[in-house]
């Protein structure tokens, strides 16, 4: 635990109490609860209550940006059934709990996460997302929908990577994620060879694309008031700052996808992604080539969709 963490953890606290000072359950997540934040981390909370009707906000204290998301509280009967869906309990650092319930829950979880029963029930759950996304790759592909059947094929192959870094580091880092595949010379190739992002030969400040579709998408109208919140483009900017000092390109262009993929799938319209990016402006469409968005041929498409089973194959 680095004294940055220590600090995260410590404001909060103070952020928990001043802000949310009825609420039984809280937890922070990410970096800070890793142990290895740094000064691009933010503070990443979860309250565990029993209402639906609060939304997730941003929130600047002391200088920090501090993200509040709101959760029911896990049920030990939910992490047995399905336990990749409640893996983040094994990683989360518990700041408020009310008569150690929640304390009780995250024990139990580990318990289970380390056990053959709940590693196997684990891989049981990922291979059923990677075989949907697979399914769902070729059967865009088939209807001519190429950037759908793209983002399904790279969807498959992430889950299994995830599947792959936390049965080998056990964490959940996003930032971790292509260095634990690099590490793997063949499966980091492959991942190049086949994948819809093209590495840079330069350094890239990737944050205005993304500054782009938000401006879009708020033009729109579109009701994203967490995702659209000026705070998501600071946290943004901080990533892209940090990933340009490590020099780690290629990790900032898929973060970047990742981002920029989630602001369509926040969008409840019921649009396809075909019909989305039509509409886009062509500067827009550009920019976001950089990072990914671009059509794939059926050979990187199944080429992307056997190395996600090639990824967990050891664990079956």
């Amino acid at each position: 635990m680095n004294s940055r963490s220590n600090d995260l953890i410590r404001l909060a606290k103070e952020f928990i109490t001043l802000t949310f000072p009825d609420e039984s359950y809280v937890s922070i997540s990410g970096s800070a609860a890793r142990g290895t934040a740094d000064k691009y981390s933010d503070i990443d909370l979860t309250i565990y209550n029993a209402s639906d009707q609060q939304i997730d906000k941003n929130k600047e204290f002391c200088s920090e940006i501090v993200q509040v998301h709101f959760a029911p509280l896990p049920q030990i009967e939910q992490v047995y059934k399905s336990p990749w869906a409640f893996r983040f309990l094994s990683e989360i650092k518990i700041i408020r709990d009310k008569s150690n319930l929640l304390e009780t829950i995250q024990n139990r979880a580990i318990e289970f996460f380390s056990s053959l029963s709940g590693k196997q029930q684990m891989i049981s759950e990922v291979q059923s997302i990677v075989k949907d996304r697979t399914m769902a790759a070729n059967q865009f592909y088939k209807a001519g929908r190429t950037y759908s059947a793209t983002h399904a094929a790279m969807g498959a192959w992430c889950e299994a990577a995830f599947l792959h870094m936390y049965m080998t580091e056990r964490t959940l880092s996003t930032g971790r994620l292509i260095p634990c595949i690099r590490e793997n010379q063949q499966l980091f190739s492959s991942l190049k060879k086949y994948s819809s992002i093209r590495e840079c030969s330069s350094i890239t400040d990737f944050s205005p694309i993304l500054h782009m579709l938000r401006e879009y998408l708020r033009e729109q109208n579109y009701d994203l008031a967490f995702d659209l919140d000026p705070l998501q483009e600071m946290l943004v900017e901080r990533k892209n700052e940090r990933f340009i000092n490590t020099g780690d390109l290629f990790n900032l262009q898929w973060q970047m996808y990742g981002e920029a993929l989630w602001l369509y799938f926040s969008i409840d319209d019921q649009k396809t992604f075909e019909q989305f990016y039509e509409n886009l402006p062509v500067e827009l469409k550009r920019e976001l080539s950089l990072i990914g968005f671009v059509p794939l041929e059926k050979q990187n498409i199944d080429g992307l969709c056997n190395l996600s089973w090639l990824l967990i194959k050891d664990y079956i």
